[in-house]
């Protein structure tokens, strides 16, 4: 094989994997955060528009928007989110079925933890 398609053949690998491990998040998601006193449950959801990945989580009966959301090529997944005018950041790693990471705040850290629901889970969400 030339260089030139080599090169091309590579450029065009790596883009597949990327949008492979980037997909691999796309899904909903059911967990629960843990600050060392309480547990509490949410749904996360991720979907790709666009080529765009964008997401939100439930809690507490109120819908947050993931802000700066990115999936790395290893399985890490960070991403923000406002809520009542506190900055929640967060970093995870994507094993299978599994997210888990954690978050701070302004009103503390924590530990978080979900599983990729089963596809029927799409449409009751």
């Amino acid at each position: 094989m030339r260089p030139r398609h080599l090169g091309v053949a590579l450029f065009l690998l790596l883009s597949t994997t990327l949008a492979m491990a980037a997909s691999d998040v796309v899904g909903i998601w059911h967990g629960s955060s843990n600050d060392g006193q309480n547990e509490n449950p949410f749904t996360l959801t991720i979907v790709r528009d666009a080529g765009v990945l964008k997401g939100s989580i439930d809690v507490a009966d109120n819908t947050y928007t993931l802000d700066h959301l990115v999936v790395t090529d290893e399985g890490k997944v960070t991403f923000s989110i406002n809520i009542n005018g506190s900055l929640y950041t967060n970093e995870a790693t994507l094993e299978g079925d599994t997210l888990a990471g954690t978050y701070s705040s302004p009103d503390g850290d924590g530990t978080w933890k979900a599983t990729r629901g089963k596809p029927a889970d799409a449409g009751s969400h």
